[in-house]
C-alpha cells in the first residue's frame, strides 16, 4: 500500500484473479482469449467447406418481407436486389437494420444532444483502441490488465501470437471524435485532424499513470488507433426477439459493453441456441 502516501511508488497490482487456480477449485475447465479475426478465419474455412461462397460481402441487409409460415422470407440488400431464404438472422450488431424494421425503429436516428441513437443511450464514454506486437516482462504470466482512474481506464490483453490488444476508456461527450472507425467490419474512415499523432494524444490523457502503459503505448503505430463512442441499450425482456421467419441475435438485440468482454461470447451462444 506504499502508493497510498508514496507518489513516486512503483505501480503494483491492486487484487489479482488467478484464472488457473480458480478453475482447479471448482473444476472448471481452463478459459483463453482468442483474437476475433483468428476464430472467424476458423469458422469461415469450416463454412467454405460446405459451401464455398456462402459469404458475400460489401451488400448489407436493409429489410425484408415475412412470407408466411414456413415459407421463407424475401430479403432486401443495399444495391436494390432480393435474396430467398428460409429465415433470416440479425446478426448486424447495435445498428441492426433487421432489428429496425422488427420495432420500428429509424436505424441511428440521433438526437439533438447525441446523447440517444436508435434508441440506445450514451454511455458516458468514448473508446480508443490498438494493437502492438511487444513481449513484456510478465507476458507469459498475465494474459489481461487493467488500469483503472478517475474517468478512465486503461486494458491491455493477449491475444495471441506475441500481440498485445489495448482500449482505453475516457469520459468525455458524445461525438469528442478524434480517431477513424474500423470495427464492425466497416472500412476505416478518415481521421479527423490527420498531423496529430493519436498515441502521443492519449499518453497525455495518462499523465503520471504506469511506465507499463506507456510502453504499449509507444509501441503501437499511431496510424492504427481507432475510435468508437459507446451506446448503450437494455436487453429485450418483454419484446419477441423474432418475427415470423426473421430473428435477431448478439448486439442488434442485447448490445454488451465492450469492458465487459461478453458481446462474441454472447452472440455465439445465441447462435448454437438457434441451432438447437
Amino acid at each position: 500500500l506504499d502508493y497510498l502516501w508514496n507518489p513516486v511508488a512503483p505501480a503494483d497490482w491492486f487484487v489479482k484473479f488467478p484464472l488457473k487456480e480458480c478453475a482447479d477449485l471448482y473444476g472448471l475447465p481452463y478459459t483463453g482469449v482468442i483474437d476475433r479475426p483468428d476464430l472467424q478465419e476458423i469458422l469461415i474455412d469450416e463454412c467454405k467447406k460446405i459451401k464455398p461462397d456462402f459469404i458475400k460481402n460489401g451488400n448489407p441487409v436493409n429489410g425484408y418481407v415475412n412470407k408466411g409460415k414456413g415459407k421463407g422470407v424475401t430479403v432486401n440488400l443495399a444495391d436494390g436486389s432480393t435474396a430467398e431464404a428460409d429465415i433470416l438472422v440479425g446478426s448486424d450488431g447495435i445498428w441492426s437494420a433487421v432489428r429496425a424494421q422488427m420495432y420500428g425503429e429509424e436505424i441511428k436516428k440521433t438526437s439533438d444532444t447525441g446523447l440517444k441513437r436508435q434508441g440506445c443511450k450514451y454511455s458516458g464514454y468514448t473508446v480508443f483502441a490498438g494493437e502492438t506486437v511487444l513481449k513484456t516482462a510478465d507476458y507469459y504470466e498475465t494474459g489481461y490488465k487493467v488500469y483503472i482512474g478517475p474517468k478512465r481506464y486503461f486494458v491491455t490483453s493477449d491475444v495471441g501470437d506475441g500481440r498485445i490488444q489495448w482500449y482505453a476508456f475516457f469520459a468525455l461527450p458524445p461525438g469528442t471524435k478524434k480517431a477513424p472507425s474500423g470495427w464492425g467490419g466497416t472500412e476505416r474512415t478518415e481521421q479527423a485532424h490527420p498531423e496529430e499523432n493519436l498515441v502521443e494524444y492519449i499518453k497525455s490523457l495518462h499523465e503520471g499513470w504506469s511506465d507499463e502503459i506507456m510502453t504499449v503505448l509507444d509501441a503501437t503505430p499511431p496510424e492504427s488507433v481507432e475510435q468508437r463512442d459507446l451506446f448503450d441499450r437494455a436487453p429485450e425482456l418483454l419484446r419477441s426477439w423474432s418475427d415470423g421467419n426473421v430473428v435477431l441475435i448478439g448486439d442488434a438485440v442485447h448490445p454488451m459493453m465492450p469492458n465487459l468482454g461478453q458481446g462474441g461470447c454472447q452472440a455465439i451462444e445465441d447462435a448454437f441456441v438457434l441451432s438447437e
